[in-house]
């Protein structure tokens, strides 16, 4: 079966051209979001290695100063790509199959996309983890009520 967006609860919030960024001194407002995230910057390190180092910069610094240090990072890296806003309905599972979700409780992601043709892919698998999760959740809670 192939897999859409529609299926698995999922949009494309934003797309944000990584070279397009302009003066890494002035990010953009969504790098403040990353930047403002332990939890997104160290997830999208395994994409992005040239923000390794800057992790220790935001356990002490303004997310202003490592906003523009990513920035600096990526244009430095001279990288390319789209980081990619992703938003994911949250399921909650009565069954294998059976679930309730609405847009009323979602999930956002920030990907990394290589190029434009790697986003929906990316959406894809990340959703779909999400879902994997959401399930194996409801297996355990099940097999603590045997």
């Amino acid at each position: 079966m192939t897999k859409n967006l529609f299926d698995l609860g999922a949009r494309v919030a934003a797309v944000y051209p990584i070279g397009m960024i302009g003066d890494p001194e002035n990010p953009p407002s969504w790098l403040y979001d990353i930047a403002g995230s332990t939890f997104l910057m160290e997830h999208l390190q395994q994409d992005l290695p040239e923000w390794r180092p800057i992790a220790d910069l935001a356990r002490h610094h303004h997310t202003k100063t490592v906003a523009s240090a990513l920035a600096d990072a990526m244009f430095l890296a001279r990288r390319g790509g789209f980081i990619v806003r992703a938003e994911v309905k949250a399921r909650q599972y009565y069954g294998e199959t059976e679930f309730e979700a609405t847009w009323d409780h979602y999930c956002s992601l920030y990907l990394h996309a290589p190029d434009a043709f790697a986003i929906l892919p990316r959406v894809l698998t990340a959703a779909e983890k999400l879902h994997d999760i959401a399930k194996a959740d409801w297996r355990r809670a099940e097999a603590a009520q045997l």
